[in-house]
This record gives structure tokens, C-alpha cells and sequence, in this order.
């Protein structure tokens, strides 16, 4: 007789599969209709980091082959589209400034309507609004991406009014917390791995999975909206001339691109590295995305190799571009980190949490904790190992 927790579990993942199923026939269903709509799309997609500029000049090349671009933007606001609008453009309409009025915004400065904007003036534009809106450094970060190239532009992203961003926003925050504190908690090593374990699972559903599904059910409406309100694109799907679509996110969510592909839609993609090597915290997250098993020797390479960023690679400065990027520093973080036991990772924590419970009297700092384990690893490299 089949065990009640076996069961229960198929029954989990026969689940899974069936959503999966209604996801992938609603896609065809939505290839088909733009079809019928003449609608000649081409998706390309880009995977980033976030925390490179690598990827900028990659990005504007692949900007001036398409039409349309959707940018990654959670907890966007209808001000944020505008100005990514005007951006686009690359100066102020008249309708703009009515659209600051209407919305109860001002702009502390002397722009005029049809002014050429550049790098500078728009960076000062964004500033200068009042009241001050939120998440400015991204904005300005896609905005001088988009500067006078005249792209349609479409946002699919969780919106600052969603349900989705508040529990988004706690996920993040509780991550976040955690790695800035967790040593200094004083949490044993079985404690830490048991609470890192929880809020990555929480992160994993709620960034990632019902993020991704949120995007990927507006992606049509957006695209659908973008057409029927663009008089260039209208005559493209009136005449069935391509319409290009370039759709830039984190290197996490490939699951969109895929979704789409596998109904049909022309798709690329192209990564900011390949092969991608996630660091270990990301292979977490990947992994209960995906419904997959996590071991705790995995969770403690995790939980030591967030120490180490946080300890440890601060303390370097680094000289070559190569090594201050996501995708090119964590091969040699894994590498470190995989040259180590469980006992050895056990230890090190051990070593942390007695400075950290009373720095005075500690016979060892952080920095020499750490540096004793790397010089160890012959593969370290030289960057890990030199003074600074």
C-alpha cells in the first residue's frame, strides 16, 4: 500500500504538471490569436546581473534593432513609465508637463517643452521631481539606456499597488536582514542553516515563482495594448512585418522565455555570461523555484559563502572589471567554498560567532579567519589572496 506522505506527494506534483499544462494552452491559444491578428512578433530576451555595467553596451546594440522594450521594473508607477516615455523621446511635450500637473508633481527647475534632454538633464529631471518618487537609481539606471533611441515602451512588471509587491517587498527585506545580521544573532550553526533555509524558500515562491507568473500573464495584454495604441506598429501587424521585442531581466527568470518558446513564439536569448554559474544562494533559490530537493551541505556552502561576500571581499579592492562582476567573481567564490567540508564550514562559523560574541577579547578577526582557509586553496585567486 502506497505510504499517505508518498501519495500526497504525487499528488503535488501531478498538480504542478496540470498548471503547467493550462499555462503552456493559454500560451498557444495567445500565439494563435496574434497570429490571426497578423501579429509577426520576435522576442528576444537578455539575462543580466544587475550589478554590472558589462551588459550596458550589449543592451544598447540589441535597443536599436527592435521596436518594442520591457524592461525588469518591480514596484513601478505610472510616473516611472512616463519618464521612461520621455526618455525615449528624448525631450518634454507639453502633455507631459499636464501629466506632473494632474499628478501633483512638480519639477524644481527650468525645463522646457521639446528641450533636448541628455544624459545629465534627464538625471536632473528625475531628481528634481517633487514629491520625490521611489526607486530613482533603477529608473535612471533603464532610462539613460533608452535616451533619444524612440523605443515603445512597456513595463510587465509587479506595479508599487499590487498585493504581490508587499509580500515581494517582505521577502526581500527578510533576505536582506538576514545576510547584513545573521552573524552577529549568535545563532548556532544548526539555527542559521534552519532560518537562511526558510526565508530563501519564501524568496524562492514569491520573487521568483509568483513574480514570474505575474509578468508572464500581463506580457500579452502589454504587448496587445502597445500595438492597438502605436500607429507604427498597427501598420507593421496590418502589413505582418516583424514586430521586435526586446525583454531584459535577471539571469533568474529564465522561466518566462522558456514558457514562451515552448508555445510557439519566436524567441532568442542571449546571457550576459555563459555558461550562467549562479553562486550558491541563487542555486537555492533556482531549486525550490523548480521544486527541487535542497541538502543541508548545500545550504551550509551557502550560508559560509554569503559570510565570505560579506566579510571578507569587502575588504578587497579589486583592479580588473573582471573580477567586481556577479557572473565572472563566483566561479572562484564556489570554487573556495566547494574546497571545504561541512566540519571545515561548521568551524569557520564557530570562529565568527566567538569575535562577534565579544570582539575585544577575540584572538582572531573575520578578515584573518577567512584568510587562513584561502590561503590553504591553492586554486584561490590572486586577488583573494594578495593585501590590499
Amino acid at each position: 500500500m502506497e505510504q499517505p506522505s508518498l501519495k500526497k506527494q504525487k499528488t503535488k506534483e501531478n498538480l504542478k504538471k496540470s498548471e503547467i499544462d493550462v499555462w503552456q494552452q493559454k500560451l498557444k491559444e495567445i500565439a494563435e490569436d496574434f497570429k490571426n491578428r497578423g501579429y509577426n512578433l520576435n522576442f528576444m530576451f537578455f539575462f543580466e546581473s544587475h550589478d554590472s555595467q558589462i551588459s550596458e553596451t550589449r543592451i544598447t546594440k540589441l535597443l536599436n534593432k527592435v521596436d518594442i522594450y520591457l524592461p525588469e521594473f518591480t514596484s513601478w508607477e505610472k510616473t516611472h513609465l512616463r519618464l521612461l516615455e520621455i526618455s525615449s523621446r528624448g525631450y518634454l511635450t507639453k502633455e507631459d508637463f499636464q501629466f506632473f500637473k494632474d499628478n501633483n508633481l512638480t519639477i524644481e527647475d527650468n525645463f522646457k517643452p521639446n528641450e533636448k534632454l541628455n544624459k545629465e538633464s534627464l538625471e536632473k529631471l528625475v531628481n528634481n521631481i517633487k514629491p520625490e518618487i521611489n526607486g530613482k537609481f533603477w529608473l535612471l539606471q533603464i532610462a539613460k539606456r533608452l535616451l533619444g533611441k524612440n523605443k515603445i515602451i512597456g513595463l510587465i512588471d509587479v506595479p508599487r499597488d499590487s498585493n504581490l509587491y508587499t509580500l515581494t517587498e517582505k521577502a526581500i527585506t527578510s533576505l536582506y536582514k538576514f545576510r547584513y545580521s545573521l552573524i552577529k544573532k549568535n545563532y548556532s550553526f544548526e539555527q542559521a542553516l534552519e532560518k537562511y533555509n526558510k526565508i530563501l524558500k519564501d524568496f524562492a515562491i514569491t520573487c521568483l515563482q509568483k513574480r514570474d507568473e505575474f509578468m508572464l500573464k500581463n506580457l500579452p495584454r502589454v504587448i496587445r495594448e502597445l500595438i492597438e495604441n502605436n500607429p507604427s506598429l498597427q501598420i507593421k501587424a496590418k502589413n505582418k512585418k516583424p514586430i521586435n521585442i526586446l525583454i531584459v531581466l535577471g539571469a533568474s527568470h529564465t522561466w518566462i522565455w522558456h514558457n514562451l518558446n515552448k508555445a510557439g513564439f519566436k524567441t532568442k536569448a542571449e546571457f550576459e555570461a555563459f555558461p550562467v554559474v549562479h553562486d550558491f544562494e541563487h542555486e537555492i533559490i533556482r531549486r525550490y523555484r523548480f521544486g527541487k530537493k535542497v541538502s543541508q551541505e548545500l545550504l551550509a556552502k551557502t550560508l559560509l559563502a554569503t559570510m565570505f561576500k560579506f566579510e571578507f571581499l569587502k575588504t578587497r579592492a579589486f583592479d580588473t572589471l573582471m573580477y567586481k562582476t556577479y557572473f565572472h567573481i563566483t566561479p572562484h567564490i564556489r570554487r573556495i567554498i566547494n574546497a571545504l567540508t561541512i566540519d571545515d564550514l561548521k568551524k569557520i562559523y564557530e570562529r565568527h560567532r566567538a569575535f562577534y560574541k565579544d570582539p575585544r577579547q577575540a584572538k582572531e578577526t573575520p578578515l584573518e579567519i577567512w584568510s587562513e582557509f584561502i590561503a590553504k586553496n591553492k586554486n584561490s585567486p590572486k586577488q583573494f589572496t594578495e593585501n590590499n
